[in-house]
């Protein structure tokens, strides 16, 4: 299950992907649209997202891997 930390606008995404299966990682602004998208095979995927500067809003970040969708939203203040 992918791990996430968020401190002072930065966000953080750690999956241990033992079995090195695609990792699929998508970010979502409030309106749907696609801000940021990556794939990894590594065995731990470490992502940071900086979202300082960005104002008032949600992000919500998509993550596949293990035939398994996980959804988790973070706001910005």
């Amino acid at each position: 299950k992918p791990v996430f930390q968020a401190k002072n606008g930065i966000t953080s995404v750690s999956i241990d992907n033992r079995s090195k299966n695609v990792v699929s990682i998508a970010v979502l602004n409030t309106e749907g649209e696609t801000v940021h998208e990556s794939l990894s095979l590594n065995q731990n995927v470490i992502k940071y997202f900086d979202f300082k500067g960005k104002g008032k809003e949600e992000y919500t970040f998509v993550i596949k891997y293990n035939d398994t969708v996980f959804y988790n939203t973070v706001a910005v203040r």
